[in-house]
């Protein structure tokens, strides 16, 4: 004869699993198109430069 308190119980434990959230991929970004920039001071030219020019803003919503 066994007793209700002599009884043992066995609780299974709780596994929490987590699925990553997929990720995207970025675009992939064009280069930027060349242009020639200058700085002159009157007929003379300080800066001649061609070059690409690339702005990423990003703005907080």
């Amino acid at each position: 004869f066994l007793c209700d308190k002599d009884k043992t119980s066995t609780v299974a434990p709780t596994i929490h699993t987590t699925v990553p959230s997929p990720t995207t991929t970025p675009t992939p970004k064009e280069k930027p198109e060349a242009g020639t920039y200058s700085v002159n001071n009157g007929n003379d030219t300080c800066l001649l430069a061609t070059m690409g020019l690339q702005l990423n803003i990003t703005q907080d919503k």
